[in-house]
């Protein structure tokens, strides 16, 4: 990649060299431009079927218009992109961990090194890359995702159009979020730059990486001081936080201020208004009526903006923290879902060598982080991953008036978490993940049963679970990275992560011991989808206009059904709709690993993707029929004290 941009020919020779030992993790594929040129599709694929086989499994489709980089006074091209570390599973776990991540390290300074003399964006190498996407140099994250979103739809082969048309788009993408990588305060921290930030050498330990993706949540304020307030050792906990949040207001029209439809308490006095609104007869009573409302409605959302701002920023935080935390802000309507938020966390990671993967709305109980490096290590695995849906937490209630101050309605207070107490904690078993039922989309649903008893040690299972995650920084970072190519993905990226850790050689398991807890009842913020987009003129509008325009309503559409279709296809099940070259893309960094197959993982976890199926061992999560108690404990979220031994609605919906 170095000798593409500068044509070093001792650079050059020095992989040439380093390609000859087919144990060396470094990413670079040389062929000659007539090559790149004559190649049909089939031999491309075959190139990156040896590529893969040499390289740990790691597959990149080789092209010529939007991957390779013409040599300097060369005949000869390289494919360039993320270069990440890759190996499979080996003796002697923690100690290839450490190097891998040693590795990883080294790339994000190599890749700083590179980039170091241009500004985000602007390097020229990218020039080619920001044209597939129909962008000038140094377009921003958000106007880079809008167009790969726009062209997405209109390439994808379910669309009609041409595979290779879309693994451009998609390598566009990731050369330019490579790019980003090395300007975030991740790459800045380890290197040293970033005087505002605690270096790795200053911790007190073993170093723990916190992703938390945050979106509209004034939860994430608290959630983040009680980490740190609870941790045994904060000075080890680095968190990457990514925050999607209303940042400013619309601009005011002919008529002033613009009220909107963006926050929880404004729209109950909005849907009071709607409703009052409609008894009067005439339409001059009822402009009389919601211009008196309106008064009302500004005020609150003036509230709501302001303490909007204050939760979505580190600067709320005590100081003492502050230097511990690097964030991302993103406006709200640029928000895709968990899954690009953790894309984006995970580039702010700085080389901790561990990782908690958690949502914005957590709590913790004391010493949370010896307790889950103890855990960690009494797994009987060389590469154990904890996971699972954590017992549920409360708000406290606080009521919302209309103009009358009549009672309209009550929305949960973010930072009065009701959580259980020490004891009670301990008391209660830990609920696994359990499969459900395939809905739809041919996509298995997830729920949860909580064991009976506490076990003695972390107990073997079948699934991963994203909103807790513990590992060796390894496993998300390097393995099964948050892939950037699922837009809008709710359900599905479970099994996906978890089927690309499990193909990497990594095992799951329940924790032994309530470490923290989480907020299912969601009803004091918005949801991404969710959002209604009504506002100004449009206010009172009727709800189909919610969805925003037509265009927009159709885009997220196609996106969530192209990104559940990759990860049908991945995990060896693909959608009997979509066409067949779709179900043969590749998926480079984002791919399985080479320990074990997806099919192997289908039998492991009890998932037939294909005819789905589900076995007996994947409702019960790999435990016995009788390790789980009835759901009537008042830890569990409100619609999981059914009765019943299933702790429904625990995992993503469609």
């Amino acid at each position: 990649d170095a000798a593409a941009r500068g044509g070093d020919a001792q650079t050059m020779q020095t992989l040439r060299q380093r390609r000859a030992h087919k144990d060396d993790d470094v990413h670079v594929v040389l062929l000659s431009r007539s090559q790149s040129r004559a190649q049909t599709r089939s031999e491309r694929l075959k190139l990156n079927h040896e590529y893969s086989r040499r390289f740990g499994g790691k597959q990149r489709l080789v092209t010529d218009a939007a991957g390779v980089q013409p040599l300097p006074g060369s005949d000869e091209a390289v494919v360039y992109g993320p270069h990440l570390p890759t190996a499979g599973c080996t003796e002697g776990g923690n100690e290839r961990s450490l190097d891998r991540l040693e590795e990883y390290r080294q790339y994000m300074r190599e890749l700083w090194e590179r980039k170091k003399c241009y500004s985000r964006g602007f390097d020229p190498a990218l020039q080619q890359h920001f044209d597939v996407l129909g962008l000038p140099l140094g377009s921003g994250e958000a106007e880079t995702r809008a167009a790969y979103r726009e062209l997405i739809v209109q390439v994808h082969p379910d669309s009609g159009g041409d595979p290779e048309d879309l693994l451009k788009v998609q390598l566009a993408y990731d050369v330019i979020s490579e790019d980003a990588l090395a300007h975030e305060a991740g790459v800045a921290a380890l290197i040293g730059q970033d005087a505002d930030q605690q270096t790795l050498a200053q911790s007190d330990g073993p170093t723990i990486f916190v992703s938390v993706a945050s979106y509209r949540d004034a939860e994430v304020l608290h959630t983040l001081r009680d980490m740190y307030e609870k941790a045994s050792k904060p000075s080890r906990v680095f968190t990457g936080v990514v925050y999607q949040y209303v940042n400013a207001l619309p601009e005011d029209d002919e008529f002033g201020k613009v009220v909107t439809r963006f926050f929880s308490r404004v729209n109950l006095v909005t849907q009071a208004a709607e409703q009052e609104a409609a008894k009067y007869k005439d339409e001059d009573s009822q402009y009389k009526f919601l211009k008196r409302v309106r008064k009302t409605q500004l005020k609150i959302q003036e509230e709501e903006f302001q303490e909007e701002l204050r939760c979505n920023t580190k600067t709320s935080l005590p100081e003492a923290f502050q230097s511990q935390i690097r964030e991302m802000h993103v406006p709200f309507r640029s928000a895709e879902g968990a899954v690009y938020a953790r894309h984006l966390a995970q580039r702010l990671y700085a080389g901790e060598e561990y990782m908690l993967q958690i949502d914005s709305h957590t709590r913790f109980v004391e010493g949370w982080d010896d307790i889950l490096l103890a855990m960690l290590s009494g797994c009987p695995s060389q590469r154990p991953v904890l996971t699972g849906y954590p017992l549920a937490y409360a708000l406290e209630e606080q009521p919302v008036l209309d103009q009358k101050g009549a009672l309209i309605g009550k929305l949960g207070q973010p930072g009065t978490a009701i959580v259980p107490n020490a004891d009670d904690s301990r008391d209660c078993g830990t609920p696994v993940v359990c499969a459900l039922k395939f809905g739809p989309t041919r996509i298995c649903h997830m729920c949860a049963r909580m064991l009976a008893h506490t076990p003695a040690a972390p107990v073997p299972t079948l699934f991963w679970a994203g909103m807790f995650s513990f590992s060796r920084a390894e496993a998300l970072i390097c393995d099964a990275p948050a892939d950037a190519h699922l837009p809008y993905l709710n359900l599905g990226d479970e099994l996906h992560t978890g089927c690309r850790l499990w193909t990497h050689g990594w095992d799951f398991y329940a924790p032994n011991q309530n470490v923290m807890f989480h907020l299912y009842k969601n009803n004091y913020r918005s949801h991404y989808e969710r959002e209604d987009r009504r506002m100004g003129k449009q206010l009172y509008a009727d709800e189909v206009e919610s969805y925003g325009s037509l265009d927009e309503f159709n885009q997220h559409a196609s996106l969530k059904t192209t990104s559940q279709r990759r990860v049908l296809a991945l995990m060896g099940g693909p959608h009997p709709e979509t066409c067949v070259a779709s179900n043969c893309l590749e998926y480079g960094r984002y791919g399985l690993g080479d320990v074990r197959t997806a099919k192997q993982f289908s039998e492991f976890c009890g998932l037939d993707f294909v005819n789905c199926t589900i076995a007996a061992k994947a409702t019960l999560g790999g435990q016995q029929p009788d390790s789980f108690s009835l759901s009537t404990s008042a830890f569990l979220p409100s619609r999981w004290r059914n009765g019943s031994h299933i702790l429904a609605g625990a995992g993503a919906q469609e």
